[in-house]
C-alpha cells in the first residue's frame, strides 16, 4: 500500500468504528464513564481485527516491526 492508500485506510477504519459508537449511545448506560467508554471503543476496534489471516511468520515479523519502529 501506498501511504496514500494506508491513511486512506485508516480514516475510513476509525471513521467506521466512530459512526457505529456514536451511534449506539442511545443503548448505553447513564452511568458509563470514561472507563467503560474506553473499554466499549477497545472492543469494536478488536472486533475489526482480521483473525487468523496473518501467517506465523507474518505477525512475528509484525510485530518485530512495531518494536523496532517505535510504532
Amino acid at each position: 500500500m501506498t501511504q496514500v492508500e494506508q491513511r486512506r485506510f485508516i480514516r475510513e477504519l476509525i471513521g467506521n468504528v466512530k459512526k457505529e459508537v456514536i451511534a449506539n449511545v442511545p443503548k448505553m448506560p447513564q452511568d458509563w464513564n470514561g472507563i467503560e467508554l474506553r473499554q466499549y471503543i477497545a472492543n469494536r476496534f478488536a472486533a475489526c481485527v482480521i483473525c487468523g489471516t496473518m501467517s506465523r511468520d507474518r505477525l512475528k515479523e509484525y510485530h518485530n516491526t512495531v518494536a523496532v519502529n517505535n510504532l
